[in-house]
């Protein structure tokens, strides 16, 4: 989880909102959560006036720390993979870097769709700079089979995917020869992220893609990295640099790690004995790797029981963020009495100071976001310091730009 606080002034109340994200290698593949990290420390040098908070999975701060230990966490690591790119697709698809595929340069990349909707290579961009920009995606393809392969592009805003903001190029024919292609895609107004992709969609078929571009109309600046498929890597789960940097953000005040459940399990299905080395074991692992204790239990889904007062107090919590941020395995109860702040008591008689979810609050599987409506409600039912709270997946393209 990060989190932005700030003030907004509505009425006499005085809401304080915390935006962030939660997540680790067990929500997301290490490419793309490098690519989040990276995302978000270039996001807190441009605003140095923010504090964040992760609700970071233990297990990947111990990779990070460690690397890979058993032979499964070693599996699809062994080969190099392209920097700065993800492929894949929900059916049998393969992705292959090759020298075959090239058209210059070292290797290209050759896509094969065995089954199913679609297979891609994609490269998502923050989009809040280009909006009401044309962009120009162009590059070279070659298929040697079926007639689906192209060049792709959509946006999302907050909510998902934006209607009617795809644009894909002409399909090239399987002829075995290459054929540059180009779109003008408009980034629509609102837009968090572009998605920018080779794609074969719809038939079966294989093709060869190089030399992809996609630049700002109007100046020629280019937004792709490495356009050209020549900058490989093998991938590893240890990441000693992204770790230092962020070793020193906690050490100076600027990132703090809540949660502390070793892979953030939704603890009521798991026996309590689980329970309790999810945290023994995770409460370790954040101190060895980055040297301080986690104080704040938070999380995104139903991860909570009644026992949790005495095994957090047991690991040296403090507090606790008593709500679900998603919903769609359940739900923490509401605060019947609209309370700020009250006191967890478990069976044991243990207590933890706890931030509680306010019904006025509550949206479907989430958490409703300020608005004059919402606070004018909270403030009838007499809360004065509402905390709004969102936690999105640690992801690329919930990473906020500073603009």
């Amino acid at each position: 989880m990060i989190v932005f606080t700030f003030i907004l002034n509505i009425s006499t109340v005085t809401p304080y909102l915390s935006w962030g994200w939660h997540g680790g290698y067990y929500l997301t593949d290490e490419m793309g959560y490098f690519e989040a990290l990276d995302r978000i420390f270039k996001l807190l040098e441009e605003v140095p006036e923010y504090k964040a908070s992760f609700e970071l999975e233990p297990y990947t701060l111990e990779r990070m720390l460690r690397g890979e230990k058993f032979e499964v966490e070693r599996r699809g690591r062994k080969e190099p993979r392209l920097v700065g790119w993800g492929c894949g697709g929900p059916g049998r698809w393969s992705a292959e870097l090759l020298k075959d595929a090239s058209r210059t340069g070292r290797i290209g990349v050759r896509l094969t769709l065995v089954s199913g909707e679609y297979v891609n290579c994609c490269q998502s961009k923050d989009a809040a700079r280009y909006q009401g920009k044309t962009l120009i995606l162009s590059g070279w393809i070659r298929a040697h089979r079926g007639t689906g392969a192209h060049l792709y592009i959509d946006a999302w805003d907050e909510k998902g995917y934006i209607p009617g903001s795809s644009l894909i190029s002409e399909k090239v024919p399987p002829d075995g020869r290459w054929h540059f292609v180009e779109i003008r895609f408009r980034v629509p107004e609102g837009a968090r992220t572009i998605f920018p992709q080779a794609k074969i969609a719809g038939d079966a078929g294989v093709a060869d893609f190089d030399d992809l571009s996609l630049k700002i109309e109007e100046t020629g600046e280019e937004l792709l990295f490495n356009g050209g498929f020549e900058i490989t890597k093998v991938p590893s789960l240890k990441d000693l640099e992204r770790l230092k940097r962020l070793r020193e953000l906690v050490e100076e005040g600027r990132v703090e790690i809540v949660g502390g459940a070793y892979t953030q399990p939704i603890a009521f299905t798991i026996g309590s004995e689980s329970v309790i080395r999810q945290f023994v074991l995770g409460c370790k692992a954040v101190e060895e790797a980055l040297g301080v204790p986690v104080k704040i239990y938070a999380a995104q889904e139903p991860d909570m029981v009644g026992q949790l007062p005495q095994i957090l107090r047991g690991c040296g919590f403090s507090g606790v963020l008593y709500r679900t941020h998603w919903g769609a395995f359940g739900f923490t109860p509401s605060c019947p009495r609209n309370l700020e702040k009250v006191l967890w008591i478990g069976p044991d008689g243990t207590g933890i100071e706890t931030v509680p979810m306010l019904e006025a609050l509550r949206s479907e599987w989430g958490i409703k976001p300020p608005s004059p409506e919402t606070v004018k409600e909270l403030e009838r039912a007499g809360v004065e310091k509402p905390l709004f709270s969102f936690l999105f997946d640690f992801t690329p393209r919930w990473v906020p730009s500073s603009e």
